[in-house]
């Protein structure tokens, strides 16, 4: 085994250090961990999961594939389910730290015409979830007495 050796070196003014040459041309490496010549088992991706497999790179080996299909089954809950539900928990409590800052009032922004739609149904369907609620709130103008 060698030893670590640390040796002080004097440098002269205007002395060659290395050679430095322009890059040509870059060439990607493969992944050695995992061979395309051997066997991949076959890893049975969730339904809801498989467009994001689907979704990849042409240029992914047969191994990086395997790799990526069994990364998402292990991790299948950390995705939206196969129900569009997404996940909640009670574990933690999210606050926000702003000191002593007093809260700001900034105008409200429009939302594009061609978002709307997708606004309003993702709005829908979280509302349905639980995750949020709409309060609403009739105001009744009327002369007081």
């Amino acid at each position: 085994m060698a030893k670590n050796l640390h040796l002080a070196v004097t440098l002269e003014k205007g002395e060659i250090l290395a050679l430095m040459y322009p890059v040509e041309g870059i060439t990607a490496l493969k992944d050695d961990s995992v061979s395309d010549k051997e066997e991949h088992h076959e890893v049975s991706v969730p339904e809801h999961l498989q467009p994001l497999l689907d979704s990849v790179s042409d240029e992914m080996t047969i191994g990086q594939r395997t790799k990526l299909a069994s990364l998402l089954t292990d991790y299948q809950d950390v995705f939206v389910g196969a129900d569009g539900v997404l996940g909640r928990t009670t574990l933690v409590k999210h606050s926000t730290e702003t000191g002593d800052a007093k809260p700001i009032k900034l105008a409200l922004r429009r939302i594009p015409i061609a978002q709307k739609e997708m606004v309003d149904e993702e709005i829908e369907k979280m509302e349905k979830q639980g995750i949020i609620f709409i309060l609403k709130i009739a105001i009744v103008l009327g002369v007081l007495s």
